[in-house]
């Protein structure tokens, strides 16, 4: 399940948050999505776990960009933050306390620091469980294997529906959910040259 809205973040974020909350309690039930296959030929999850995973990634992304609380944010103890492969691939990981602030949310690499906060002027935003995203569609394995099969969310934001990809922001919040309800243990940044 993709959304995908022109307005501003804060209301995006807002508007896709209930969206997927209102579609997770009409399904009712916990069937799967009718035996359907991603790109990699997994099965797709079914609906409750998707839009619960897609909620959470919206989640963070809304703390991010400052719109709620670091409370409201499920996060696991420790957070691994993972630049792409183009990015120099680097790692750090860091403990849940630690990213109380959304300008904690950084990874030094080759000498510049980058922000998992996105840059202001986002207007549309795409939120997807199973997939990563750098201007297209593109399997986690293919930037993070060690990550690839752990519950993701893609979720690209764009400056409006007609930006060119090479203007988007993109992350991918990989997520446990032994627990029932997903918490947040990884996020891997892409285009990177933000």
């Amino acid at each position: 399940m993709a959304h995908r809205r022109a307005t501003p973040l804060a209301l995006v974020l807002a508007i896709v948050s209930a969206a997927i909350a209102c579609t997770a309690e009409r399904a009712g039930d916990d069937t799967t999505a009718g035996g359907a296959r991603t790109a990699a030929g997994s099965p797709v999850p079914a609906a409750r776990p998707a839009a619960a995973l897609e909620r959470a990634a919206l989640t963070t992304l809304r703390f991010l960009g400052g719109a709620v609380a670091f409370d409201s944010v499920p996060l696991a103890d420790t957070v691994a933050l993972h630049l792409a492969p183009e990015g120099g691939g680097t790692r750090v990981l860091r403990a849940r306390a630690a990213l109380r602030s959304p300008a904690a949310w950084t990874v030094s690499a080759a000498g510049q620091r980058h922000s998992f906060v996105p840059p202001p002027g986002m207007t549309d935003t795409t939120a997807k469980a199973g997939v990563h995203f750098n201007c297209r569609e593109y399997l986690l394995a293919s930037r993070v294997p060690a990550l690839a099969d752990r519950p993701h969310v893609g979720v690209m934001l764009t400056p409006g529906a007609d930006a060119s990809c090479l203007r988007a922001w993109n992350a991918t919040f990989v997520f446990d959910t032994a627990g029932g309800s997903p918490r947040l243990v990884a996020a891997v940044y892409d285009q990177w040259e933000w």
